[in-house]
């Protein structure tokens, strides 16, 4: 009995350090410095919204994304073009009307082909000329 407890003491789950190496695995930290009158703004806007900091700055990131044509792989979920699970971005690329998901590898296969048709970056979201 001795054995099986010493065993399972040693096996013991330390969440800290999960915790730890997960934040080093799979996240960034972004610092940037703003004008006290900047800060003060955001913060009257993040409380009149009722929006975190980080969902805020995500917003902004899909936004300048989306007028740059580039895509922003911001979600988990099935891509439509292989079927894998994988981060994929919202897109309205081809003759469909309808958002569609992609991963970063079909995007990239999708890029190379136009790349060696025509030499041109595919459009990956409508714009208002093509509505």
């Amino acid at each position: 009995m001795k054995i099986v407890k010493d065993v399972m003491a040693e096996k013991k789950f330390n969440k800290s350090k999960y915790d730890i190496d997960y934040r080093k695995k799979h996240k960034v930290q972004f610092n940037v410095d703003l004008n006290k009158s900047e800060m003060d703004t955001l913060n009257t806007l993040l409380k009149t919204t009722n929006t975190k900091k980080s969902d805020f700055l995500r917003k902004a990131i899909r936004i300048e994304c989306k007028e740059n044509n580039i895509l922003y792989f911001d979600r988990l979920a099935k891509c439509d073009w292989c079927g894998k699970k994988d981060y994929v971005s919202i897109t309205h690329y081809g003759t469909s009307h309808y958002n569609r998901l992609i991963c970063s590898d079909c995007a990239n296969n999708i890029i190379e082909y136009h790349k060696t048709i025509d030499g041109t970056t595919p459009c990956w979201y409508r714009t208002d000329d093509n509505e």
